[in-house]
């Protein structure tokens, strides 16, 4: 069988290795722009995506009907309209995802609470379907009331796993290209 551990291979690792640390740093260093940047990116796709949708209704060559061609005029307005709307409002929307997301993980804490009391006498783990929808209940609380540090916490625990992970790779590659297979050619040009 051959080795496809070679060269290219650790190459690529090793880049790989590389890109992951330097934007591990980027998050570590700078998570609340990346986040703005994320949340403009949604408002720039959504108002691109509008104004497509919105022309291919007027245009009359991709949808024919009457029947379709409304709501796809219907959605592409309201797609400008939300691309815009979120564009022009970056704070204001990082605030309200992030409060979203708390107040998602609140509801989901709370029902896996509720469906673990529920199956107590079915289910032999609901202890841990408790626990796991208490620690949710408090992530999500701790999201809706700190919005602004806890993307900076996230941020941050994605950098350094970045960083983490990153070197592990790193490492890896220059591990495998120490131990590859040689061929018959390297094998020669040593013996020499």
């Amino acid at each position: 069988m051959k080795s496809i551990i070679n060269f290219q291979t650790s190459l690529y690792l090793l880049l790989h290795g590389i890109v992951a640390i330097l934007i591990g740093l980027l998050f570590a260093i700078a998570s609340q722009e990346i986040f703005r940047i994320v949340v403009l990116s949604i408002g720039l796709l959504l108002t691109i995506s509008g104004i497509v949708i919105t022309w291919m209704a007027f245009s009359g060559k991709r949808i024919k009907t009457e029947t379709f061609r409304y709501p796809a005029l219907f959605q592409g307005i309201l797609l400008v309209g939300l691309g815009l709307f979120i564009t022009f409002n970056l704070q204001m929307m990082e605030k309200m995802i992030i409060l979203l997301f708390g107040l998602w993980a609140v509801v989901a804490g709370g029902s896996q609470i509720y469906y673990g009391l529920l199956s107590k006498e079915n289910f032999k783990q609901y202890k841990t379907l408790i626990v796991n929808g208490l620690l949710l209940v408090i992530l999500g609380l701790v999201m809706a009331i700190t919005q602004e540090k806890f993307v900076d916490l996230i941020g941050k625990i994605v950098g350094f796993s970045a960083i983490f992970l990153g070197l592990t790779t790193f490492i890896f590659a220059i591990i495998l290209y120490f131990k590859r297979p040689k061929t018959s050619e390297q094998s020669e040009l040593e013996s020499d």
